[in-house]
């Protein structure tokens, strides 16, 4: 199974590529659009394919906003993403950056507690007593 979706991915055309992009990063294509300055309808023309080349602005652009590199956007090649590169990792690390010690206490404390959490809904935390 592995294999099948490595090649599936491996063999992905340019709008195929920005579409799983938009959709893996759970991105509003007006919230693309608006930052490449262009439509939505010109978003939906990348993700089905009527446009056959990006403009490196724009690729540039959806690989920042996504969290995809723009290599693998462009060509299929090299990985989807680095580590740290999902707009979220950043976004946490910039606010613990710029909080102060009380603030940094908090945002810790607050993310081992949820990386403990159980999704079970049974009151029983995922950590090995």
């Amino acid at each position: 199974m592995f294999f099948k979706n490595v090649c599936t991915l491996w063999d992905m055309e340019l709008n195929e590529r920005i579409r799983h992009a938009i959709t893996v990063s759970d991105t509003d294509v007006r919230t693309i659009a608006k930052a490449c300055n262009t439509s939505a309808q010109a978003v939906y023309a990348w993700m089905n394919g009527t446009v056959k080349d990006l403009r490196n602005a724009n690729l540039f652009t959806l690989a920042d906003i996504t969290g995809f590199e723009a290599r693998w956007i462009a060509t299929g090649e090299g990985p989807e993403k680095t580590p740290g590169g999902e707009p979220r990792i950043k976004a946490l690390v910039d606010l613990y950056q710029a909080a102060d010690e009380r603030g940094k206490a908090t945002i810790y404390r607050v993310a081992e507690q949820e990386s403990h959490y159980s999704p079970s809904g049974d009151g029983v935390d995922d950590v090995a007593a």
